[in-house]
């Protein structure tokens, strides 16, 4: 440890053509971005507390080795830089200033300072104040001098896709940028065409449409079966249609040489962030609570500072890490631990739950991904509906009869509420499969009972925003109820269903307000992002037929659940096992 040298820790970017520049640097004054330089006016004050150039030292003296932090800047011309670390005080942002120093150069010149803190942290950061009639800030990075005994780290990244050729090509091109020798990808194809084929960092494999889980269980097998020849210490499980950069590979990578040997059996969940809004949070790391899913900093601006450093705190409970960007220890990837074949959607929330293991979440490390407002339709139902039954029967987390017949009813009554009275069938539907059992379930044919629930997906049609009244759908978005009696009202007379209908209102396709469904005679849904939508119009005898089809599922909890729920525990080793998986795709023992 006494070994002087340079470790680079995390690099300070400038900005990316489709991220915000806020996620990299906050200024009020002149800023230009020419040949990897930002190139700074005079009297401009930058701040570099970003997502991105921020340093998550709470975490890092957590969970690393490391515990002595330096900044490093390549510059030119004359500015202060003020080293800050950063921590919540009184539910406010404290700034504490580490050092203040003017730096005065009229040639490339190499700055270090020292971030000797003794406080306990969230997070480092700097600024910049400008001085000269120009400052040019080459490059930065947060460093250390003490030698430490790096991991090795050896990465294999699996992609499961279908029919998104460009998405992948783009990912495998950011991870080609990176420069890293220490990953092998696998690309599992889906649907069998994608013209790609592999090298020697890259295998593709062709794959029948078993869903998302069984595309990961096939990268997982193909990782097992390379070990000899890779010695991967980390896989990385990735939706096809996530965006993933270089400079976040590298930074996970980075971080992970320095793990404490006691976090090393830990999952990183990387954040997701949208892609139409760059700088907006949907999820770091969940809680599951038997399905009722809580995303972590879930609508948290990463621009705003204050929410960025909330953002790094622990936030005391992730009980699993989705599959956009899971880092998973190589200990967990074994032939008797492989995903649950449930398709798509909770194959992860299992994985994370049977596993039992910390989960890490830090600033910096995520990826961008479509909206998923607009995705809550017929298959989402369907399978959120059956696999969340089973993941809890699985992990022994199962709710009484009483309580699944209560939650089933609520979730129908909201869709039934307004209108998408396809999804409450895809609910319905969802837990009848699951009182089928796991015999059912191995017996599917998984891609054609799939292409069967697609089918009732509404189709999405364009709108058209000339004749689109904005206004009323925004005030549609937040109309509630305005006292206790208009509750009462609506709940007695079936959201009005028992009353005349007198209104037609515009709704997102995320919509979560029911009170807006009341005594609408019909509902148009909207997505801002796509400029798509679709009509429902009320529809007494659908919700007639919606609730004897639920007094008949009822019946089969009250008949079936117990029974079925053993099932599922009893088989579920041999669900998740090797033997299973070869058989289910056909492959050679």
């Amino acid at each position: 440890m006494k070994d002087k040298t340079i470790e680079i820790l995390q690099k300070i970017h400038f900005n990316h053509d489709k991220i915000d520049n806020g996620l990299f640097y906050k200024s009020d004054g002149n800023i230009l971005i020419s040949d990897n330089t930002m190139i700074i006016g005079k009297n401009s004050n930058v701040n570099f507390g970003t997502y991105f150039n921020s340093f998550s030292v709470g975490k890092w003296k957590k969970y690393t080795q490391v515990d002595s932090v330096l900044l490093e800047i390549s510059f030119k011309g004359c500015a202060e830089i003020t080293l800050y670390a950063n921590k919540i005080l009184y539910g406010n942002m404290h700034r504490i200033i580490v050092q203040r120093k003017i730096i005065n150069s009229d040639e490339i010149s190499t700055a270090i300072l020292s971030y000797d803190c003794k406080q306990d942290v969230i997070c480092y950061s700097f600024s910049l104040q400008v001085f000269s009639n120009e400052f040019e800030l080459y490059s930065g990075r947060y460093i250390t001098t003490e030698k430490y005994n790096r991991n090795n780290v050896y990465l294999a990244l699996i992609f499961t896709t279908y029919n998104r050729e460009a998405y992948i090509k783009k990912n495998l091109k950011n991870i080609k940028e990176c420069n890293a020798q220490n990953i092998h990808t696998y690309v599992i194809d889906n649907a069998s065409n994608l013209a790609i084929r592999s090298t020697e960092s890259v295998t593709v494999r062709a794959n029948s449409n078993v869903g998302g889980a069984g595309g990961f269980a096939l990268g997982m097998i193909s990782a097992i079966d390379d070990m000899d020849r890779y010695h991967y210490t980390h896989c990385i499980l990735m939706d096809d249609d996530a965006n993933i950069e270089a400079f976040v590979i590298e930074r996970l990578i980075t971080f992970l040489e320095f793990v404490k040997e006691k976090y090393q059996d830990s999952f990183v969940s990387g954040a997701m962030l949208r892609k139409d809004l760059s700088y907006y949070q949907v999820e770091s790391g969940a809680l599951w609570n038997q399905g009722r899913i809580k995303s972590n900093g879930q609508g948290i601006d990463l621009r705003d500072e204050m929410q960025c450093m909330l953002n790094s705190k622990e936030c005391g409970g992730t009980d699993y890490a989705a599959w956009w960007f899971c880092v998973v220890p190589i200990k967990y990837i074994r032939n008797d631990n492989l995903p649950l074949p449930i398709f798509v959607f909770n194959d992860d929330v299992d994985f994370s739950i049977r596993n039992k293991p910390n989960i890490i979440t830090i600033n910096g490390v995520c990826v961008w991904h479509d909206a998923f407002e607009s995705k809550r339709n017929v298959m989402r139902c369907y399978y959120e509906s059956r696999n969340r039954l089973i993941v809890n029967s699985c992990n022994c987390l199962t709710e009484n009869k009483r309580q699944c017949i209560r939650n089933l009813k609520r979730i129908i009554l909201f869709d039934v509420n307004l209108y998408q009275y396809q999804n409450a069938y895809a609910t319905l539907k969802g837990v009848e499969d699951y009182l089928k059992g796991p015999e059912w379930l191995l017996e599917l044919n998984a891609e054609d009972y799939n292409n069967h629930i697609i089918k009732h997906n509404i189709k999405m049609e364009r709108v058209d925003l000339l004749n689109f009244n904005y206004e009323w759908y925004r005030l549609c978005c937040t109309i509630k109820d305005c006292d206790k009696l208009h509750k009462f009202v609506r709940r007695i007379t079936k959201n009005g269903y028992y009353l005349p209908a007198d209104r037609e209102i515009i709704l997102p396709l995320y919509a979560l307000n029911e009170e807006a469904g009341y005594r609408a005679k019909k509902i148009i849904y909207y997505d801002e992002i796509t400029n798509k939508g679709f009509t429902v119009l009320r529809d007494k005898k659908e919700r007639k037929k919606i609730f004897k089809e639920y007094r008949i599922i009822k019946k089969q909890i009250k008949k079936r659940y117990d029974l079925v729920d053993g099932a599922y525990k009893k088989q579920y080793e041999d669900l998740t096992s090797r033997k299973f998986w070869n058989k289910y795709l056909e492959l050679k023992e």
